[in-house]
């Protein structure tokens, strides 16, 4: 139980019609290299919290280690089906948060 309380929920917040993500993969400070393609978790609308509005949507990527530097990697598919990848570094959850988040 004690080393789930030293994770964050991370999310990413973006804009609906552009592109969508489907997977994420992380690479924490010491990593080797990055670990297995994960898939990402829409946050539902009726949820408390995050919130919503129409032009913006909450991604889960994952729970990361509070105070741990690392960098990740996005797999987005934009309107005309076409796979790319978007990389984000230098990342950090903050432990004085309950979550952490990028937009873009």
């Amino acid at each position: 139980m004690d080393s789930f309380r030293n994770l964050r929920p991370f999310y990413l917040v973006c804009r609906t019609a552009r592109f969508s993500v489907s997977a994420v993969n992380f690479k924490l400070e010491g990593d080797q290299g990055y670990r297995g393609w994960q898939a990402v978790s829409v946050v539902a609308d009726d949820d408390s919290f995050p919130p919503h509005t129409k032009v913006h949507k909450w991604l889960l990527l994952g729970f990361v280690p509070v105070g741990v530097r690392f960098n990740l990697q996005l797999r987005c598919l934009d309107a005309q089906g076409r796979i790319g990848l978007a990389r984000c570094y230098n990342l950090i959850a903050l432990g004085v948060r309950s979550f952490e988040l990028a937009q873009i």
